[in-house]
């Protein structure tokens, strides 16, 4: 692809709606109630990138339209499973970059709120969310990570349940703490905003 038809896609995107200029404007959400929708959403593709950012994007979406409605939402699909399944940082955190790097005011909130999250992360018994009607039935046991890698964290809650990488309880695990981190997203948000 030559200089001109990146230049004509760039004016393209610039001139087009769904190319809304950042930061957009928050609007407050009940962090409770994007929880069951961030669970489901991270099952509906086994994505926990994927799940957060759907979650809240999908429910501003559904509430305002545009501009929340343009972000190609699929396009979070690669974080999943610290990035392509390699186990690197958290998909759900990564979605709450995303996020915040859609809503932050500059760029020192945006890293603030990265801070937060992460912080937060790696100190909390996760996961803590009961879904309404879990897709796999079991007691979660709860770890602390005490990091923000996926690797480290499932490893560690792999090593005190016995459970197995890539079953359906390491994927109900992971998908109620997908609902934990979209509700902390949200909060952050709703504080900073």
């Amino acid at each position: 692809m030559g200089p001109a038809a990146i230049l004509g896609a760039s004016t393209l995107a610039a001139a087009s709606p769904a190319a809304a200029a950042l930061p957009w404007p928050w609007k407050e959400i009940d962090p409770a109630s994007i929880q069951e929708r961030a669970y489901q959403s991270a099952w509906s593709k086994n994505a926990c990138m994927y799940g957060t950012v759907e979650a809240v994007l999908g429910t501003l979406a559904d509430r305002y339209g545009a501009p929340y409605n343009a972000f190609p939402i699929e396009a979070a699909l690669y974080g999943s499973g610290g990035i392509a399944g390699l186990g690197s940082v958290c998909g759900a955190l990564n979605g709450c970059g995303l996020l915040f790097g859609l809503f932050a005011k500059n760029h020192d909130d945006l890293f603030t709120l990265c801070k937060e999250v992460f912080a937060w992360y790696e100190n909390a018994s996760l996961p803590v969310y009961q879904p309404k009607g879990p897709k796999v039935e079991m007691s979660v046991v709860q770890t602390v990570a005490h990091s923000n890698l996926c690797q480290v964290s499932t490893g560690l809650w792999l090593k005190a349940t016995g459970n197995k990488l890539r079953t359906p309880q390491h994927f109900e695990r992971c998908n109620r703490l997908v609902a934990d981190v979209a509700a902390q997203a949200v909060t952050l948000l709703n504080r900073h905003s």
